[in-house]
């Protein structure tokens, strides 16, 4: 499972993510922490919302590129 992995890296830089779950919902923020019960918190501007990691089927990370100038 490569989302795993792209999951808990998004968590220790605290970058956004969306998350594409088996019934194709799709979520999108930032992910803060994954659960005992296996559920992921993931915030947006306007919710929190907790997505099972077994309901999971694709994360996608968005990395912020910065210039040499900033």
């Amino acid at each position: 499972m490569s989302w795993d992995k792209e999951l808990r890296i998004a968590i220790a830089k605290r970058q956004h993510v969306k998350v594409i779950t088996m019934d194709r919902k799709i979520t999108m923020g930032i992910p803060e922490k994954i659960g005992v019960h296996g559920l992921v918190t993931i915030r947006s501007p306007y919710e929190v919302t907790w997505v099972p990691m077994s309901e999971i089927k694709h994360v996608s990370r968005v990395i912020e590129m910065k210039r040499a100038s900033e």
